[in-house]
């Protein structure tokens, strides 16, 4: 039997329940969450993007990609997940960052991440370049 994956609503949950009934006893089933969606993607860059523009942090004007690692730590550490770990690299001549990660996200926590970078911006007096409402492809 190969793997599938289906996209659970009205019209194919019947399907779905006739799939397991039809299924042999040892298979497996899994239903997860809808992984981040391409708009929250955009979202998050963009205001990534605002904060690499607009911020500093010791002292120093960062990267997107570096404020995404620094506020995707902060969050985890927020909502009590698992945050970034240093160590050092496998030929020892430096050392590595392993933690959460954004392509790991479902819908439900990259709204919580976008909302909690929204409150940082905040806090920074970061001016969005797109509305600050939370629009409801964002909320879980």
């Amino acid at each position: 039997m190969t793997a599938r994956r289906i996209r659970l609503s009205p019209a194919t949950r019947q399907m779905v329940i006739q799939a397991v009934l039809d299924t042999p006893d040892g298979h497996y089933v899994s239903i997860q969450e809808p992984s981040r969606t391409l708009d929250q993607n955009a979202k998050l860059h963009a205001m990534l993007a605002d904060i690499a523009h607009q911020c500093t942090w010791m002292g120093q004007h960062w990267e997107a990609d570096d404020w995404k690692r620094l506020l995707v730590d902060a969050w985890a550490r927020q909502e009590g997940g698992h945050a970034a770990r240093v160590v050092p690299s496998l030929d020892g001549h430096g050392v590595v960052t392993l933690g959460a990660q954004t392509r790991n996200l479902g819908v439900r926590d990259m709204a919580s991440l976008i909302e909690s970078i929204y409150a940082w911006g905040a806090e920074q007096g970061v001016q969005w370049s797109e509305p600050v409402e939370v629009p409801g492809w964002v909320r879980a």
